[in-house]
């Protein structure tokens, strides 16, 4: 039997994820990455990685896909968890809270996604007295991913398995004409350009990484700007901004003291945390995840293609579920030609 030839373009968490899954579903499959980004260069590189501060409502994806996606990673977290690669993989269990200053806020509905982490409670009076100002939240225990560690520990998984990787930007799809059989779109912001996604926009990011190892309990509110307090095995990730539409990758000075007022107002300790380094990344943002197969008409030439992009700030947490099902479409696309362009 022919071995099936697999282009994944892009090598963050989005991306690794499928070849892995690719090369470890498809008999036969002979995989190559493409990119011209690798760790600790990408946006999952400096991703907070914890699954379920946010709520699951993201422009028009349906939620229910959102849950499963959501609901799949999380188990596959969970059993490299259990393995003595945990700590390798960059993985631990952490608790924290989601506040709000609204005390009508149904949190159960604010966050569906409650009944498949663990412990999850709505907090009491007393547990509220921790956090003068708000007036309801909800508890909860989670998995963080430190992904400074786990996309090492993906790419040593894809090679281990026979995988190739290039460096390569890929400027136009019709560059890997006759090279695949099936190429696999991971490119996040940069499918904007390379198949002309001009729903795709950058969610802009800005965050700090401080020192504080006293610091042992997530921490996220509902406020506006968002403001989080994550801390991780080496950190604690202070933020935040969702800029959608705005490109600047540079510190801004404003935001970098609005994101200090507002995680000090919650946790005033934070004041003396040494502050180690800002963080500026643009999260790949559209009114839906895309993630389908297509028939792409390049010259005289069709490409199979199945794209998986445009996950905003749930890269991670939906990683494994959506990788999964793209590995499905690249099963069915093998054999079937009749897809065209939704674009």
């Amino acid at each position: 039997m022919s071995r099936a030839k697999i282009a994944v373009i892009g090598a963050g968490v989005n991306g690794l994820s499928c070849a892995v899954n690719i090369i470890e579903n498809i008999p036969n499959a002979e995989v190559t990455v493409l990119a011209d980004k690798f760790s600790p260069h990408t946006t999952g590189d400096v991703a907070a990685g914890v699954f379920g501060p946010r709520p699951l409502s993201f422009g028009h994806t349906d939620v229910s896909l959102q849950r499963s996606w959501f609901e799949s990673s999380l188990k596959h977290f969970e059993s490299l968890l259990r393995t003595e690669y945990a700590g390798i993989i960059g993985l631990e269990y952490l608790t924290g809270y989601f506040l709000s200053h609204d005390p009508s806020k149904d949190m159960n509905k604010a966050l569906p996604w409650a009944d498949l982490v663990y412990n999850a409670h709505l907090l009491s009076k007393k547990e509220l007295d921790l956090f003068p100002g708000y007036k309801s939240g909800i508890c909860f225990t989670t998995i963080v991913c430190d992904c400074r560690k786990y996309l090492p520990w993906l790419m040593d998984r894809f090679k281990r398995n026979g995988g190739k990787v290039v460096e390569k930007k890929v400027e136009r799809m019709g560059e890997l004409n006759g090279h695949y059989d099936v190429i696999v779109n991971c490119t996040g912001i940069g499918a904007k350009q390379l198949v002309g996604d001009t729903s795709m926009q950058p969610g802009r990011g800005q965050a700090i990484r401080v020192s504080a190892p006293w610091i042992k309990n997530f921490i996220l509110t509902d406020t506006h700007p968002e403001t989080y307090i994550l801390p991780g095995p080496y950190d604690v990730y202070l933020g935040g901004t969702f800029q959608v539409g705005n490109w600047n990758v540079e510190v801004d000075k404003i935001d970098k003291q609005t994101i200090q007022e507002k995680c000090f107002q919650v946790v005033p300790s934070l004041k003396h945390a040494k502050f180690l380094h800002d963080w500026v990344g643009l999260r790949p943002v559209r009114p839906t995840v895309r993630l389908e197969k297509e028939i792409m008409n390049v010259g005289n030439a069709k490409l199979k293609v199945v794209h998986n992009y445009g996950h905003g700030a749930k890269g991670v947490a939906y990683s494994w579920g959506c990788s999964q099902q793209a590995t499905r479409l690249v099963k069915e696309i093998l054999s079937d030609s009749t897809q065209h362009s939704k674009l």
